[in-house]
């Protein structure tokens, strides 16, 4: 009996090198994936933005930079819904691109959430951004088109004592200049089982 505990204690001792270094070695995608998932207040701009170039110098690829610009996106636009004020998108977006009809709807459909919210008394207490189906259906040398799937649920005072849950896909267009990949296009598909 006590040689089987000494075998088994053994056995634990020796695995813990393994699973640190599993750990340690996570690849850049894990690091992308949790960044930008959960609730959205979680960190500031500047640290999403920081995260952002992060996950861009960590990755293996375009699409792994373009995954971290497109989430990073989705987020700090949630962000602003919720505090207007500390978080900002368009950073992401190419200069050219901010007077573009489909960029400026987009951009302005979180002011109006956000405003609608204020001007209602609502505030979001908490939300999760989840996101999934990441694709890069064209890249080239300097131009990229992506989509993602975004599930957020989130908590608003709006007198309803229950979550709310949207789901989107998002297209996004991009083009590479000298500051790396910038989005140039957002486009979003009909909500995908919305309550």
């Amino acid at each position: 009996m006590k040689r089987s505990r000494v075998l088994i204690a053994m056995l634990c001792i020796s695995m813990i090198p393994g699973i640190f270094f599993l750990w340690a070695y996570a690849s850049p995608d894990d690091s992308i994936s949790n960044v930008f998932t959960g609730d959205t207040l979680t960190m500031t701009q500047k640290k999403y933005l920081a995260a952002t170039e992060n996950a861009i110098t960590q990755s293996n690829g375009d699409a792994q930079k373009i995954e971290a610009i497109c989430k990073s996106f989705l987020t700090l636009a949630k962000a602003s819904v919720r505090d207007p004020q500390s978080y900002d998108s368009t950073q992401l977006i190419a200069t050219d691109s901010l007077k573009k009809s489909t960029v400026q709807y987009r951009l302005t459909d979180y002011e109006y959430q956000s405003a609608l919210n204020k001007a209602l008394g609502w505030e979001i207490l908490s939300d999760d951004l989840v996101f999934s189906n990441f694709k890069v259906q064209k890249i080239d040398k300097n131009s990229a088109e992506a989509s993602i799937v975004e599930s957020y649920t989130y908590y608003i005072t709006d007198g309803f004592d229950d979550e709310s849950f949207r789901r989107k896909m998002y297209t996004f267009e991009l083009l590479r200049s000298s500051d790396g990949w910038k989005i140039t296009n957002v486009t979003i598909r009909r909500p995908l089982g919305n309550r």
